[in-house]
């Protein structure tokens, strides 16, 4: 199973950044000079507005600083002294490093130029430059300019201020800041001790810069994995920063944000979330809704909800940070690419391998251009798009981004930081698809060393590499290996992921496998029993949200498991009861559930749609709409293109509404289907698998089958039907469709054929139902059952009411939606399209370019005459239905009725040119209304008559 994740939020804001707050010199304070004084207020604002965070207006300030003061120097005006305008250069180089802009090299070297030939190389102030400087090389990635330039300026404070001064400390805690952010932890914990050690002595243990370096020596030892020497640190950074600068401080929300961090790093997923919670609503509270820092909190909650599985509840915030951080902090931030690989893995982990694919490269990009191409961020993008394309079954793309990303983190972190953990495990994986066995094992073994001596060993890491060691077992033959690594895995998975992980659900599948690999069928059954519940719980949360294509391509893993049940239950429960109900309830809960979650997901929302949900609606309507008419036009290729894109960021924002809205998929049940089902009733549930190989008894054979599960009411358990290979009934399938299509064909010999495929195996088990509720699977959704012919020569709509289902737990819906009342049926027939805007001439019925995909506003539609003497007739048989003729025979009319007891429309067919029937009817029987109804393909006009 794929590993956790590479940290790559920004998660902690050390609150010595690297910039020396030295208070300005007397020589720069001139009241008595308009332009010094105006400078002097510009260079006050914009280091305002850096604290704050708002750097674009910090720029745009610290500019007009700045060309003052060039200004005033070169008309030769006094009241502006040097260091008054290495000052201003000072604060656009630190607004610009923030930034990430590259000119902030120069704006730093000149405020240092400035300040040597003011002050001499030995003032504070200088050092003020040297390790602002240092600063930007720093966040560039770029280590050897840095160390230098850091170096010096601890020699001039410590030479100027003396080895127990404050300023001295606040130095060190930068230069400490430094080594951690290199990697070299061994050199920085010192530094932060003696910043420690002097800020107690000189300002009391009480002082919020005492809380300032406990917190970051706190985040030294949290980075190492050294959780219990971090915690009463942290715990007393923000004990004296509530008592001293109060709850609603941006330094209680950094110590808030460093606990839950340093929880969530231990696996305490529970104990972490309240801690990001109340980060996130701290700093909207103190800085607004759409401040860089806010993204942060944002992204760092979506990531927690990421690694627990929970989808529905990370994307919402993904989603923000993103857009934050573009607006705020522009398009090649580093901040920016951090949002856009956590949303990558999101996407990843859903299994959308096409859009993370582009968010992934383009954090890559962004942080190769802004940081260099050995920072730590370049590693953790490496490491994440190597793992995609193993994902991918791409796995000589993915090493050699993986030994990239390696070598990057073990020079950078250390040979034993957990992310190298990581990387060596997803080495491991790829060797593993490579056949290399051997060095598959010695990166996994590593790993885990790693991990363990880091993290500890109930981690989800760990976890994840026992899950790759029981892989490995079970290649070299090693079974009773791979049990107790799976075994092992799976318990640390349950203590700290929960129910609906989606690793949890993959860890009780490969124990599943293994069983049916060692032919102990009733161990392989508990588990895919268990695997079953465990997907229906992560199912239930995170099919909620994303587009319809994301829906679908994460419901593909709980088809797996559903076929996999049929399977073993086919191989070795054929007649068993339990078994039956569980391979059942595996269909039950997976087939059609995509389009159950978007007809839910509609329908809730125009119940409580506001009007920016309506408009996302009617965008999202006309966009498809839209679409349609575009099918089959090359020349609109880059439209159509743009078009899906639309659809599907449109899909993704109902889906974040509906999951908004409290929406979660009911429990389906095998007990409340079985409830569900009138008397004189049955379900057919059809179902297309594949059986266990012969073979190898853990995969599954090549060939599909179709097979039927019958549950008649009152039966405890379902009867399982083999109705044969897939191939040949597809063949039937598509002849009885395109017989149906041309009404010069005779039908009722592939009618009775198909019958004699699909219904006759299972009729002879039906007993007194005659009420049959069928749930097709495949193409076999695409034909009338009532049209197919029994033994006896009659339509099976003479014989049974049915109705036909997308799965049987529709059966839970119907049940609760059924009306008291007796209902009423529907007949619609005749309709007038001449009632609106007045339609091309064209003749009637014949399609602009003889596609499918016309416009249909073009074509005129004549009375039908025929129809209404139909629905006459109709009415005559059919007493208690409703009649709808002409005029009245409107779009709204007709989604006005409810749930009809059956429905007749009589209106307008479309056929291609070589199909287009002629002016002869075909005279088949009394079905001869049915058959016309199954054949034609109607048109329903947008607004008007039906």
């Amino acid at each position: 199973m794929r590993i956790p994740s590479a940290r790559t939020l920004l998660t902690a804001f050390w609150l010595a950044t690297g910039l020396l707050s030295v208070a300005a010199p007397a020589a720069a304070q001139n009241p008595s000079d308009p332009t010094g004084q105006s400078i002097e207020t510009l260079v006050q604002k914009a280091d305002a507005l850096i604290q704050a965070g708002q750097y674009d207006a910090a720029l745009r300030t610290a500019q007009e600083a700045v060309t003052a003061s060039e200004a005033a120097r070169s008309g030769g005006r006094e009241g502006v002294p040097p260091a008054l305008v290495a000052r201003a250069y000072n604060a656009l180089g630190v607004a610009q490093a923030f930034k990430q802009m590259p000119e902030a090299e120069a704006a730093l070297r000149r405020a240092l130029s400035l300040r040597e030939q003011h002050f001499g190389a030995e003032h504070p102030e200088v050092a003020q430059s040297l390790a602002n400087l240092a600063m930007f090389y720093r966040l560039r990635g770029n280590y050897q300019a840095a160390e230098p330039l850091y170096r010096r300026a601890l020699e001039i404070i410590e030479n100027v201020r003396g080895p127990e001064h404050p300023e001295l400390a606040m130095v060190l805690n930068n230069v400490a800041l430094f080594y951690k952010t290199k990697g070299d932890y061994a050199a920085a914990e010192p530094l932060y001790r003696r910043a420690l050690e002097i800020r107690e002595k000189a300002l009391g243990a009480g002082h919020p810069d005492v809380a300032a370096t406990a917190n970051n020596l706190a985040e030294l030892y949290r980075t190492q994995g050294r959780y219990a020497a971090a915690e009463p640190l942290y715990q007393r950074a923000r004990a004296i920063w509530e008592k001293t600068l109060g709850r609603e401080h941006p330094y209680v929300a950094t110590v808030l944000t460093n606990l839950a961090l340093l929880y969530k790093d231990q696996g305490d997923y529970q104990r972490a979330e309240p801690y990001f919670q109340e980060a996130l609503s701290l700093r909207e509270r103190i800085f607004g809704p759409e401040h860089p820092e806010v993204a942060t909190a944002a992204s760092n909650l979506a990531e927690l909800y990421r690694v627990q599985g929970d989808y529905t509840a990370a994307e919402p915030l993904y989603r923000r940070a993103i857009a934050i951080c573009e607006a705020r902090l522009g398009p090649a931030h580093s901040e920016l690419a951090i949002g856009l690989n956590n949303a990558a893995a999101m996407y990843r982990d859903r299994g959308d391998y096409t859009t993370a694919e582009p968010l992934y490269r383009r954090a890559l990009d962004i942080w190769e251009k802004a940081l260099g191409p050995q920072h730590p961020l370049v590693a953790n993008a490496l490491n994440n798009l190597g793992e995609l394309y193993r994902m991918q079954d791409r796995p000589d793309q993915a090493r050699p981004l993986l030994e990239r990303a390696l070598g990057i983190r073990e020079k950078a972190l250390g040979a034993g930081h957990p992310l190298v953990a990581s990387t060596l495990a997803n080495l491991g994986v790829v060797e593993l698809e490579l056949g290399n066995l051997a060095a598959a094992g010695q990166d996994f073994t590593r790993a885990l060393s790693i991990a363990e001596q880091a993290v500890g060993p109930t981690h989800p890491l760990v976890a994840s590499i026992l899950n790759h060691l029981g892989h490995l077992s079970r290649r070299r033959g090693d079974d009773a290996g791979a049990e107790s690594f799976y075994q092992r895995s799976f318990r640390i998975r349950q203590q700290v992921l929960g129910p609906g992980h989606p690793d949890l659900v993959a860890s009780a599948m490969h124990l599943s496998l293994l069983y049916l690999a060692r032919r102990q069928a009733q161990t392989a059954g508990e588990w895919l029993a268990r695997a079953t519940d465990l997907s229906e719980a992560d199912a239930r949360r995170n099919l909620v949200v994303g587009s319809e294509r994301q829906k679908i391509l994460y419901a593909q893993r709980a088809g797996h498991l559903a076929e996999l049940t049929v399977a073993w239950q086919v191989r070795y429960f054929p007649a068993e009861a339990t078994a039956a109900r569980l391979a059942l309830l595996t269909v039950l809960r997976h087939k059609g559930r995509v389009l159950d979650v978007l007809a839910n997901q509609t329908a809730a929302l125009r119940r409580r749609a506001t009007a920016a949900d309506r408009q996302v609606l009617d965008d999202l309507q006309a966009a498809r709409n839209r679409l349609t008419q575009l099918a089959g036009k090359p020349e609109a290729q880059d439209e159509r293109a743009q078009l899906e894109r639309t659809i599907e960021q449109l899909e993704s924002q109902l889906g974040e509404r509906f999951a908004q809205l409290g929406a979660q998929l009911q429990t389906v049940t095998f007990e409340a289907v079985q409830a569900a089902l009138p008397k004189n009733a049955a379900l057919i549930e059809y179902v297309i698998y594949r059986p266990l190989d012969p073979s190898q008894t853990d995969r599954l054979a090549p060939k599909r089958h179709l097979a039927a599960y019958l549950l008649r009411a009152g039966d405890p358990a379902p009867r399982f039907i083999e109705l044969g290979e897939l191939e040949p009934i597809e063949t039937r399938l598509a002849a009885f469709r395109r017989a149906l299509g041309n009404p010069q064909s005779d039908v009722r010999p592939l009618a009775r054929a198909l019958d004699e495929q699909l219904l006759a195996p299972v009729r002879s088990r039906l007993g007194k139902a005659r009420h049959l509720f069928i749930a097709p699977d495949g193409s076999a959704n695409l034909i009338p059952f009532e049209a197919l012919v029994d033994e006896r020569g009659r339509y099976l709509v003479e014989r049974y009411d049915i109705t036909l289902l997308t799965s049987g737990r529709d059966l839970v819906r119907l049940e609760a939606k059924r009306p008291p009342e007796r209902r009423r049926g529907l007949v619609i027939a005749d309709p007038r399209f001449d009632l609106g805007e007045q339609a091309a001439q064209q003749p009637a019925g014949q399609p602009a370019n003889g596609m499918r995909s016309v416009d249909f506003q073009t074509v005129v539609y004549p009375p039908l005459p025929g129809t209404r003497r139909e629905a006459q007739l109709l009415q005559r048989t059919f007493q208690e239905a409703e009649v709808v003729l002409g005029e009245a025979a409107t779009e709204s009319r007709l989604k006005a009725m409810h749930a009809p007891l059956y429905l007749h429309i009589g209106t307008h067919g479309f056929f291609l040119p070589k199909t287009r029937p002629n002016r002869a009817r075909r005279n088949h029987g009394s079905w001869g209304w049915l058959w016309r109804a199954v054949r034609l393909s109607g048109k329903i006009p947008c607004c008007g008559p039906v």
